[in-house]
Formats: structure tokens, sequence, C-alpha cells
């Protein structure tokens, strides 16, 4: 858990990353391509995560799951993205 939250965090930044229920397995890949000040970035945990970034600088963010669920926070603001469902987050 250590090295996936260390790998991410060189791509977007430090946080806090828990595994979330019952004997947690965590299978992550990420995938990366930056285009000067843009990065498509696909992560896959294999497992539920919560995610705590801290303080961030203002950036959006599209948010595609392609299996499972997400549950972005900022403040009082939550965005709910899924297969289904995409979403478009502003951090400020």
């Amino acid at each position: 858990m250590d090295e996936t939250r260390d790998q991410v965090g060189r791509i977007f930044c430090p946080h806090r990353m828990d595994v979330v229920g019952p004997k947690p397995e965590l299978r992550a890949r990420m995938h990366c391509r930056r285009m000067r000040n843009i990065a498509a970035t696909y992560i896959s945990y294999g497992w539920d995560v919560r995610v705590n970034p801290g303080e961030l600088e203002s950036f959006f963010a599209i948010l595609m799951p392609t299996a499972g669920r997400g549950t972005f926070q900022s403040g009082f603001e939550q965005v709910q993205a899924s297969p289904e469902k995409i979403a478009v987050a502003q951090y400020r």
C-alpha cells in the first residue's frame, strides 16, 4: 500500500490512502500520459479505497470509473461517478 500511495503521489500530490473493508487485497495499476499541463491517468486499485489528498491547488478533474463507483468530495460538495455517470469536478 505504501508503494501505491507513493507512485500515485508522484503523479498527483502526496496524500493519505486507506484500504476499506474486511480482508483488503490491493491490486493497483496506474497509467499516466502528460501533455503540458494536462494529464490523462488511469488508476485501478482493485479494492475499495479512501483517498484524502489534503489541501489542493485549483484544477478540474473528469472522473470516469470503468467499474465500481466513486464519491468525490471537496469541502461540503460531493459528486458521484460510475461507469454510467461521468462526473466533472472543479477544485478551488
